[in-house]
């Protein structure tokens, strides 16, 4: 479990590199792409960890291999919407990275990033609101810890 979520931190930091010195200096709608790829990579390691847990705890009898099947295991293992509300983040996220989309004022502070995730869903992503999701990352690394490593100490 510990090597998951080490894996999950390091993912965090390279994620951390990519937002405020990458994009700081090319703002392309590619290194977005590259930051979400490192997001979607975080949080499954540390679906994994939560998995392991369970596995370990004789909770359940194997790891699943889909990562929708992942999802719905660690929402029944774990029934907290903090978890809930991650795991349908992680869903969003991955949709997000395999849709269409269209760039809009790259090379600027405001490049946008218009992603049509569902047939008739379209979002804008900026460089902001990737802040704000860099930000409930952490949120989530922290929530995880104290989950797997908290319980395991007492």
């Amino acid at each position: 479990m510990n090597e998951q979520l080490d894996d999950a931190t390091e993912e965090l930091k390279r994620a951390d590199h990519l937002i405020f010195v990458s994009l700081k200096y090319t703002r392309t709608v590619d290194v977005f792409i590259s930051i979400f790829e490192r997001m979607i990579n975080f949080m499954g390691f540390v679906l994994d960890a939560f998995l392991q847990k369970g596995l370990d705890e004789q909770r359940m009898d194997n790891i699943p291999v889909s990562p929708m099947l992942k999802c719905e295991k660690v929402n029944e293992l774990y029934p907290d919407e903090a978890i809930k509300k991650f795991t349908e983040f992680y869903i969003f996220l991955r949709k997000v990275l395999r849709s269409d989309y269209d760039k809009a004022r790259e090379f600027r502070r405001h490049v946008t990033m218009t992603s049509y995730y569902e047939k008739d869903k379209s979002m804008d992503i900026t460089t902001d609101l990737i802040g704000e999701w860099f930000d409930y990352m952490k949120e989530i690394s922290t929530m995880a810890r104290e989950k797997i490593e908290g319980e395991d100490a007492s």
